[in-house]
């Protein structure tokens, strides 16, 4: 691992170009020790096309891992890749550094990043903020000085949360760069596995998995580093971060609550007789 610094990891839903148009705001990338993946919902040839340009213009070779199905957006992507789920796990964990993003976090153009009419067109909180060059020199630097292991450049500043008493921030869009070392502790493995099993292709799903990265890495008192306000963050007060409308609380419960549930569900007596006659069932009807 020391021997491989950034691997900048896009998420991508049929917008790769807006990644592409914006990677000048990447600086110092060196191709020797830092790469790019790009982990899609929407292989096609078209996209593939996209690739080869940028590989062909820019002399970087992508590496290019295709989801089997488009569900759970970004969030669920995120846990795939963590898991070895989408690539292969030891060669997703081979760099120092993962600074993951959506491939419209570097992008303020484009209409996908900005509200509609009734926002006035405003930039959305999950999009980089203006005038911001990540220089992977000094961003590797500040990981070592200051002994961090998450960095983030938040448009709106991360949402400020508490749980059972516990201060959070959450990173808005899940971007930010996580020291890779961190997914080989199993207590954080296990709650990603965790925040998996609670999946449901829902909206409300993507944002309670949104807030709960946040519980896994920004934690208060680990210390972390903001790239926008320059600035080292232990201790967290509401007023320096970005009070979400959204009630993490009531989706905490809700998701972990409804796995609770699936879990008592099929560990049920009668749930497992249940199933075998089904399949029993199942099967004679197949042979009739």
């Amino acid at each position: 691992m020391d021997n491989f610094r950034f691997d900048i990891v896009v998420l991508n839903y049929n917008r790769v170009q807006s990644f592409f148009n914006n990677f000048n705001k990447i600086i110092n990338f060196n191709k020797d020790i830092d790469r790019i993946t790009i982990i899609t919902s929407s292989p096609s040839l078209n996209e593939s096309a996209l690739i080869k340009s940028f590989e062909n213009s820019n002399g970087i070779s992508i590496r290019y891992l295709a989801r089997k199905k488009n569900e759970g957006i970004d969030q669920l992507a995120r846990i795939q890749y963590f898991l070895g789920e989408v690539g292969e796990y030891n060669e997703n964990l081979k760099y120092q550094f993962i600074f993951q993003m959506q491939e419209h976090y570097l992008d303020t153009i484009s209409p996908h990043s900005k509200w509609g009419k009734e926002l006035n067109y405003k930039i959305k909180g999950d999009v980089v903020p203006d005038n911001i060059l990540f220089d992977l020199d000094e961003i590797a630097a500040i990981f070592n000085s200051l002994h961090i292991k998450t960095l983030f450049c938040d448009r709106n500043n991360p949402c400020f949360f508490t749980v059972k008493g516990q201060k959070y921030i959450a990173p808005n869009g899940g971007n930010f760069i996580l020291l890779t070392s961190l997914l080989f502790n199993s207590k954080i493995r296990n709650k990603i596995e965790h925040l998996k099993k609670t999946f449901s292709n829902t909206y409300d799903w993507g944002v309670f998995a949104e807030f709960f990265w946040g519980e896994t890495f920004f934690a208060e008192g680990q210390g972390t580093y903001d790239y926008k306000r320059r600035k080292y963050f232990s201790d967290y007060k509401k007023d320096d971060f970005y009070d979400a409308p959204d009630d993490y609380d009531f989706l905490r419960r809700r998701h972990l609550n409804l796995f609770k549930k699936y879990i008592r569900m099929i560990t049920a007596p009668g749930y497992l007789g249940l199933k075998k006659i089904y399949h029993l069932f199942k099967m004679k009807f197949n042979k009739a």
